[in-house]
């Protein structure tokens, strides 16, 4: 995955094009592109992602449990809170009962 980190894309357009791909694999339920993705990213451009691939994520519990095993549901909160409270309440009404939180 080489290219994830090709000279050819500016840092800004590094983070825009992290961002479209990683919302991309998440919301296609494509749990390792996405793993693979995320292990290499570094930790800001983590929480810039954040609030796009949390929003991509509401439809695959699979998704979902793998980012709040990554600790990106408690990071979230801290740093998030109206974008993480919107999607808990998505969350209830596809999942009502599965809790996402321990």
């Amino acid at each position: 995955m080489d290219v994830l980190r090709s000279s050819s894309i500016s840092s800004g357009g590094w983070e825009t094009w992290t961002k479209g791909l990683l919302a991309e694999a998440i919301a296609g339920n494509q749990l390792k592109t996405a793993q693979l993705i995320y292990d290499r990213l570094d930790q800001e451009t983590i929480n810039s992602c954040r609030p796009t691939w949390w929003a991509a994520a509401i439809g695959s519990i699979e998704i979902l449990e793998w980012l709040r095993s990554k600790g990106e549901l408690d990071a979230a909160l801290r740093t998030h809170q109206f974008e993480v409270v919107d999607w808990l309440d998505c969350w209830k009404s596809h999942f009502p009962t599965r809790a996402i939180l321990p």
